[in-house]
């Protein structure tokens, strides 16, 4: 079965999550799970059903993740429907479900995206967040080249 028959089929997507600073395309397919997107990422896919809204102001971690479960459970239909459009939309890509906040920076230690993880491994999703050390590795193209022609008609341009 190819990645377009498993999604017609009712396949989701392999899933992950990252924030937008640092998003690179090698990670997979952007989709916005927050309130506000990037400008940088214009026509960039949504799935506003997994944003906080009506939560992200509570203070207390274990309070927000109960009421953000809560938020997530009585939209579970709408997730399932949107993972599956962007999974039929992008047959066999990964998508990569972005929010703001950088959980590298001291004293964060979660945040809605890594809540919508859980709920979502919960429901039998595999997902976790983007290791950077899978990133591809990159040969540094040089900015301006050492090497000079030899004959005039080498620095000629030519349309063919």
């Amino acid at each position: 079965m190819t990645d377009t028959e498993a999604n017609s089929a009712g396949a989701i997507n392999p899933l992950a999550t990252y924030k937008y600073p640092g998003y690179q395309a090698w990670m997979g397919v952007p989709v916005a799970i927050s309130i506000g997107v990037p400008r940088w990422m214009p026509g960039i896919d949504k799935i506003k059903a997994l944003a906080p809204y009506g939560v992200k102001d509570i203070p207390d971690d274990d309070d927000f993740r109960v009421a953000y479960a809560e938020r997530l459970d009585a939209h579970e239909d709408e997730i399932q429907r949107e993972l599956l459009r962007l999974s039929r939309k992008w047959p066999g890509q990964r998508l990569v479900l972005l929010c703001w906040e950088d959980l590298t920076k001291p004293g964060v230690e979660m945040c809605h995206r890594t809540e919508a993880a859980v709920w979502l491994r919960a429901r039998g999703l595999n997902i976790a967040e983007i290791d950077l050390s899978d990133a591809p590795e990159r040969t540094p193209t040089p900015r301006h080249s050492s090497a000079k022609p030899t004959t005039p008609e080498q620095d000629q341009p030519t349309l063919f």
